[in-house]
């Protein structure tokens, strides 16, 4: 990192003006997509009369794609973390279910300032665009999620990985697209639950599937 780059994340103004770029953007590309936002549009939203002030604290949108996921690791491996030990200690060989939902239900709790699911709308959003490889780029940052599915392969016996990859890019599909319907749906009595739920009962069988 260059001292010039350094400085504007140690500034306490930047590092403000970071974390609000990184939240709008997260916030914007769930709803309207990645190719369906501009870096300016952003610099809008977030109230910056700068329209370059995207590249100047990320470079370009992919550095910011990267910086947004960045941003909820520390998060989500922590809780998966909780959740793959709660499980551990239940039981010395996990039951695939409580794998599974160690894997997705830190997305299921998250939720932003308008109470809804961005980052996992967001990460569904990379998938449509063909951008996921942002994310497994940072596979090494990943540790937790690396030992959950290795926990949940076990289950699976003599599945080829490509096989195996590819329930769990089905698992992901479902468990997403089931969170974005309970964010939609217009109920009194939030749905999330019981979405969430039935979700994560189909990913099961999807993994258990023979």
């Amino acid at each position: 990192m260059s001292s010039l780059s350094a400085n504007r994340v140690d500034d306490p103004r930047g590092r403000q003006t970071r974390a609000l770029l990184i939240e709008c953007a997260e916030a914007m590309i769930a709803e309207y997509g990645v190719n369906g936002v501009s870096v300016r549009q952003i610099a809008k939203m977030c109230g910056s009369s700068n329209s370059s002030v995207v590249a100047y604290h990320f470079g370009d949108k992919a550095s910011l794609l990267k910086a947004i996921i960045k941003h909820r690791l520390p998060v989500i491996e922590a809780r998966r973390k909780e959740l793959l030990s709660a499980s551990l200690n239940a039981a010395e060989t996990p039951a695939p279910r409580a794998l599974v939902d160690a894997l997705y239900r830190p997305f299921f709790e998250q939720r932003d300032a308008q109470g809804r699911r961005s980052y996992a709308a967001f990460v569904a959003e990379l998938v449509r665009a063909n951008l996921i490889d942002i994310r497994t780029s940072l596979n090494s940052d990943y540790p937790v999620t690396a030992d959950i599915l290795d926990h949940i392969r076990k289950w699976t016996g003599d599945m080829a990985s490509d096989q195996f990859g590819q329930r769990i890019f089905l698992t992901s599909a479902l468990v997403f697209a089931a969170l974005r319907q309970a964010d939609q749906a217009s109920t009194a009595e939030d749905s999330g639950p019981q979405f969430y739920e039935e979700a994560i009962t189909a990913a099961t069988a999807v993994i258990e599937a023979r």
